[in-house]
């Protein structure tokens, strides 16, 4: 293997990596306090847990709540609570005891913390919630009473987001058809013969195919739907840590890939550069928008006025491509 492959090997696994770091370090922790609670739960006995909170600089309540769910990544909400306490600025550390009531399908218990100036959820100012824990309703199973860290996740704000528009899929999806149908006119206007004229012919009818699965893509809101499959098929296996893992591996891959995209753009005619470019940078959003990663989803779902920030990306993409095969001409190749 020649010295630059083994070099550019080398820089995609190191970009791959730093990626899988990034994605590690952009998970929304909770900074301001730190817990700990048992390893797992039981099932009509007390489940205590200790809180150490950083310094807040506000008069504040910390509410300790238990949620609890079937399987690991979907939230049954509130099952019991363990009051709240009135909290000092500068911090200290609080014991809660909280009953674990028992519930049809019981199988995992989730703290739930907050802070707000009365004790109220629908008043918080901050929250932070646990991975889900197993709880077991066997009361001869032994249970370690030893209290661990446990890894706490910043909580959402009061505010519910609103939900994303539909008309920009369809907008985005109209303009890939438009695109795609003047690369054909411009293929079907083209009729010579020879070499020439075969590669002319290549050059506008590949871009083309590839805008109709975009279109179609767009128009069915396909990734709506294999997002709803993969999330349900997920639950259903309560598989959460390994989708997890998976999501984070695949967006890793997907964005070294458009990193190596990105070199090969070097080999491309310099007449379809911007194309591939352009192209490249729509597949590689559909794709990380499918995978669906917490950290990444945060900042691709924020919207103004129900369109998301992927939604505006994916219709300036469109916008590009249909601006390029506007202004491409087909070059007028002989007939004989």
């Amino acid at each position: 293997m020649k010295a630059w492959r083994v070099i550019l090997v080398a820089f995609l696994v190191g970009v791959g990596v730093t990626i899988w770091w990034g994605l590690n370090a952009l998970e929304p922790r909770a900074r301001w306090l730190k817990v700990d609670a048992p390893r797992a739960g039981r099932v009509g006995k007390p489940f205590p847990i200790r809180v150490h909170l950083e310094p807040i600089n506000e008069a504040s309540f910390l509410t300790a709540d238990l949620h609890w769910g079937k399987s690991h990544d979907r939230s049954e909400l509130y099952l019991s609570t363990g009051g709240s306490r009135k909290v000092d600025p500068s911090g200290g550390t609080y014991e809660f005891v909280l009953p674990v009531p028992p519930r049809p399908a019981l199988r995992y218990v989730q703290v739930v913390l907050y802070l707000s100036p009365d004790g109220n959820w629908n008043t918080r100012t901050r929250a932070a919630n646990s991975d889900f824990m197993e709880v077991t309703t066997n009361a001869n199973e032994a249970t370690d009473a030893q209290l661990i860290p446990l890894q706490m996740t910043e909580g959402t704000s009061s505010s519910i987001p609103p939900p994303a528009a539909k008309w920009p899929h369809l907008l985005t999806g109209s303009i890939f058809v438009l695109a795609a149908a003047l690369a054909w006119w411009r293929d079907r206007s083209n009729f010579g013969f020879g070499m020439k004229a075969a590669r002319e012919a290549v050059r506008w009818r590949i871009p083309a195919s590839t805008l109709i699965l975009a279109a179609i893509w767009e128009l069915t809101a396909m990734q709506a739907r294999i997002d709803g499959l993969l999330r349900e098929y997920a639950h259903q296996q309560d598989i959460y840590y390994l989708r997890g893992a998976v999501q984070k591996l695949a967006i890793s891959l997907v964005l070294t890939a458009a990193v190596w995209l990105l070199w090969q753009t070097r080999k491309v005619p310099a007449g379809q550069r911007f194309f591939f470019a352009v192209f490249s940078l729509y597949v590689t959003l559909a794709a990380v928008d499918l995978i669906s990663i917490h950290a990444i989803d945060q900042v691709l779902e924020r919207s103004w006025q129900g369109i998301t920030l992927s939604q505006a990306i994916g219709m300036v993409c469109a916008i590009l491509l249909l601006r390029w095969f506007l202004s491409n001409r087909a070059p007028n190749i002989p007939r004989n």
